[in-house]
């Protein structure tokens, strides 16, 4: 398997920011690199639990929220290349978007990936909850895998 640089992106349900991680996987190994935090700011954070406490929203207001959760992932994206990229050769963007709902199956992850890879240049893979949804699974949580991807013994049970 070839070496693979990518940008991991997440929010959580607190709402408080998007966190990102530029992550090595090369034989099987995953490394982080580095990483930041682009918090949201207040305004957004109050708009996004305020969508979520409703349970619906106008239209025009969710293509807002997508736009204004796309930049910061966007943001927290772009900071993390400006450390590394003369560097590091970034294959892909994985975004999970915001959360605004989950009810498996049915759950609803708030992000623009189209308006991420302009922002960026880069590929997104988006959309892990629904996809896991779909095969069957509970579309959470999303980071066992990656625990056990990276801190995993031959010998010692983790």
């Amino acid at each position: 398997m070839p070496k693979r640089f990518l940008i991991g992106a997440m929010s959580g349900t607190s709402a408080d920011g998007v966190d990102a991680a530029l992550v090595r996987i090369a034989a099987g190994r995953a490394a982080v690199l580095g990483h930041v935090h682009a918090a949201y700011p207040p305004e957004l954070r109050r708009r996004i639990m305020r969508v979520r406490r409703a349970g619906a929203a106008a239209f025009d207001d969710l293509a807002r929220l997508a736009q204004a959760v796309s930049l910061r992932y966007a943001a927290a994206v772009n900071r993390l290349r400006r450390r590394f990229d003369a560097d590091v050769p970034i294959d892909a963007v994985a975004a999970h978007g915001q959360t605004l709902f989950h009810d498996p199956p049915r759950t609803i992850q708030w992000l623009d990936p189209a308006l991420l890879a302009a922002r960026t240049g880069l590929a997104v893979v988006s959309d892990f909850r629904r996809a896991d949804c779909a095969a069957g699974g509970q579309g959470a949580p999303l980071v066992p895998f990656a625990d056990w991807l990276m801190f995993r013994h031959r010998r010692q049970s983790r």
